[in-house]
């Protein structure tokens, strides 16, 4: 067991074991360039520039290098009703809400919807749009929570405008055929 001292604001503290050096050096009180001595040394030397010590300093940086991580404090659940992890949106729901991935009929009855306006394809995709829009609405009443009641009336509207623009211009086509 050596008896360390080690300088600080010009005067000097210890003495101190070899356990108790290990320790300040390992709390940043004592770096590299701190000035310390035992019996047996002929001059205060920094403490980098001694072999015992280096290894201890190699410790005490590699432990200050990375800071701790930060800790979110608990928190209190006093008060707040818990709902089931797919009440709603949840942390998977990447879309934010607006595709209503929950409801398909609602969902597939908007893209027969805009593919009604299509020439040619609309007069086949007009009543299932329709239909489809109608069974979203049904999902959407008896399951508030799986949304889509935009989807299904954009399908509904799409398919009806579709419908009476082809049953329009049917009924013209076959004014003008007969004439």
């Amino acid at each position: 067991m050596s008896n360390w001292h080690y300088a600080v604001d010009g005067g000097s503290q210890g003495p101190l074991d070899d356990g108790a050096i290990r320790s300040l050096i390992m709390r940043g009180t004592i770096g590299p360039g701190t000035l310390i001595w035992r019996e047996g040394m002929g001059a205060w030397t920094p403490a980098g520039d001694l072999v015992e010590m280096q290894e201890a300093l190699r410790e005490a940086r590699r432990a200050r290098a990375a800071p701790p991580i930060p800790t979110a404090p608990p928190r209190s659940n006093a008060g707040i009703e818990r709902q089931p992890f797919d009440a709603g949106m949840g942390p998977s729901d990447g879309t934010g809400g607006i595709i209503p991935h929950r409801n398909p009929l609602a969902l597939t009855g908007y893209y027969v919807g805009i593919f009604s306006l299509i020439p040619g394809v609309g007069m086949l995709l007009s009543v299932p749009a329709i239909v489809l829009g109608v069974l979203g609405l049904r999902a959407r009443k008896r399951e508030p929570r799986i949304r889509g009641a935009a989807h299904a009336w954009i399908a509904i509207l799409t398919g009806a405008v579709s419908m009476l623009a082809y049953g329009a211009l049917t009924i013209v086509w076959f004014v003008t055929q007969r004439g």
